[in-house]
């Protein structure tokens, strides 16, 4: 037997740490139940599927919960969107993600969303400030993901993704409701989160021998050694960027800012007495909301293009984050800043305008827009707005 000394020690995989595994729990039972800040809802592109755990879920919401669905719009295969949940639930907000459906041929391409849909839906919950979150399976049965293959994926990308963010959580809960998923995360998660020194060095041990296992980089995501290419070897600009889609965004870029810049020199008092729009408030999410009244703009004798300027001057003092418009620009700088787009007892004339418009605004406008039939449906979204009958 060689001396200890001339002994290989293998590289740690994943190291032994108590602060992080006290952040991690596995449960069996309906997660909807649980009194968390966030749950994650694995359901399908336009946050609708009834079946399963998603079913329960949205059962459990009740209908008011697809006011929200609709604000929100889709959600692609690897990402996550947070919506307010219910008063009926014990948890503040449902955070919806679309796990891939698996393909052996494509393999490598579906351990990469299931990897996306974990970390999205913890980046999310940590933009919501969801300090505890609950996790299904994202794998859902009928998509026909390996459910050894997995866990490791969820199981590493939660713990690299608490590596970097784990001030963010107090815990995470893993949930599951079927003795076969409850056993296997029984089994992996000493691999990921050792509870003590021996076990790590078991565990790395362990993970050595997993060849077909992928312990991603330093963030979880899946490292494909015979794909790895220099970004900087590829001939498109000298700074990597291509050339069109770079002159588009400056062009966009300056046209806002020139917007922008014009409405900060203008002086807009005859229309701020307009009241067409003003700061009502904040939603549930604490967003600020903005109340568009359009019933305050004169149909003759207005300059479009100061109010236009105007709206700009408003919308510019939110603009550093999402906010919610209640009634809107089709400009790609207030475009992505928009949460939602909520219009209140629409006419019929005005929704078949709304279409018709559809070939000229952005699609990602569109999924924003949700239509409420009544006061207390706003209420629901942003309650105690100050509306056009307090001012």
């Amino acid at each position: 037997m060689p001396p200890i000394s001339s002994m290989t020690v293998p590289a740690v995989h994943f190291r032994y740490d108590t602060g992080l595994n006290a952040k991690v729990a596995l449960w069996n039972g309906s997660i909807w139940k649980l009194e968390v800040d966030a749950i994650v809802n694995s359901t399908n592109e336009s946050l609708t599927d009834d079946t399963d755990v998603s079913g329960e879920v949205l059962k459990a919401a009740g209908n008011e919960i697809f006011t929200e669905i609709r604000s929100v719009g889709t959600c692609r295969t690897g990402d996550a969107v947070a919506t307010r949940a219910s008063h009926s639930m014990p948890c503040r907000k449902l955070i919806h993600t679309v796990g891939p459906r698996y393909n052996e041929k494509y393999r490598i391409a579906a351990e990469n969303a299931l990897h996306s849909s974990y970390r999205n839906c913890l980046r999310v919950a940590k933009e919501e400030r969801a300090a505890t979150v609950a996790f299904p399976c994202i794998y859902r049965k009928k998509k026909n993901y390996p459910r050894d293959d997995a866990v490791h994926v969820a199981l590493r990308t939660i713990r690299r993704f608490l590596e970097h963010f784990g001030d963010a959580f107090d815990l995470i809960v893993l949930c599951v409701d079927d003795s076969n998923d409850f056993r296997l995360y029984h089994e992996c998660l000493p691999l990921y989160f050792p509870r003590s020194v021996g076990e790590e060095i078991a565990a790395t041990v362990a993970l050595d021998t997993l060849s077909h296992i992928n312990l991603g980089d330093e963030h979880g995501e899946p490292v494909i050694e015979e794909r790895k290419i220099r970004i900087s070897s590829i001939p498109f600009t000298q700074d990597g960027s291509d050339n069109d889609v770079d002159n588009s965004d400056s062009n966009q870029r300056r046209h806002d800012e020139d917007g922008s810049d014009r409405g900060t020199r203008s002086d807009f008092q005859d229309i701020a007495r307009l009241g067409l729009i003003h700061r009502a408030g904040v939603d549930h999410a604490g967003a600020p909301v903005l109340m568009v009244v359009g019933k305050n703009l004169p149909s003759e004798a207005v300059d479009l293009d100061r109010v236009l300027l105007y709206v700009i001057h408003v919308m510019d003092a939110v603009v550093d984050r999402k906010r919610t418009i209640p009634s809107c620009l089709t400009l790609p700088r207030y475009r992505d800043n928009l949460k939602a787009f909520y219009i209140l007892e629409a006419t019929m004339w005005l929704k078949m305008t709304l279409w018709l418009a559809k070939a000229f605004v952005h699609n990602a406008f569109y999924a924003k827009v949700a239509y409420l039939d009544s006061i207390k449906a706003l209420e629901q979204v942003a309650p105690s707005l100050l509306l056009p009958q307090d001012k």
